[in-house]
């Protein structure tokens, strides 16, 4: 890869999502058509937010210019998992979202006009209502932002994408992936 090429980072939890058999090639397959459209890709496995902002800040120092981060992770609509951290989001003030924070400014690295893909069960989901339960009580948060829609919000010019619904590995959600980018159904779509 020449410096300043266009790039997809692939980050992969190290001990998230499994990659083997047909999930493997099928990865290979979607980083070819990335490859084909002249954005290189990159593959890391990471396991906190600091693997996060010393990747993104290493490529950033080498001048590539990451146009696309897939996250390839455990998740649902407020949290992610890399392995060693879990990133959650504040809902109504609930919730410890120091990762969070940590994983913005992580991403506060990446370009204005950067694509978030969140290979991540749900994480795109609009949920109407959460029971949230803090020291025995149970309150109900209605309307709570999901991950997605906190990342996008973080910068004006990010687009990020992000599944609806659970996804079941095996069944080449990497093809999927390239529905996400020219926006198929069954993925939500984030941006200010």
């Amino acid at each position: 890869i020449k410096n300043r090429d266009r790039i997809v980072l692939c980050l992969i939890a190290k001990d998230g999502v499994e990659v083997d058999g047909i999930e493997f090639e099928n990865i290979f397959k979607l980083m070819d058509q990335f490859n084909n459209n002249g954005i290189s890709p990159i593959m890391a496995r990471v396991n906190n937010v600091n693997d996060i902002k010393s990747i993104i800040t290493q490529l950033k120092d080498e001048k590539y210019y990451i146009e696309y981060l897939w996250f390839r992770v455990h998740g649902n609509p407020f949290q992610f998992n890399l392995g060693d951290e879990r990133i959650d989001i504040k809902i109504d003030g609930y919730r410890n979202t120091e990762n969070f924070d940590l994983l913005a400014d992580a991403l506060n690295d990446l370009p204005d006009n950067t694509n978030i893909i969140l290979e991540s069960c749900s994480s795109g989901r609009i949920v109407k209502k959460v029971m949230i339960q803090d020291n025995n009580v149970t309150y109900e948060i209605t309307n709570p932002m999901c991950i997605a829609q906190r990342i996008a919000n973080q910068k004006p010019g990010w687009r990020v994408f992000a599944p609806s619904m659970d996804i079941k590995y095996g069944t080449s959600i990497s093809f999927n992936l390239l529905s996400v980018i020219f926006k198929i159904s069954h993925f939500s779509f984030f941006n200010r």
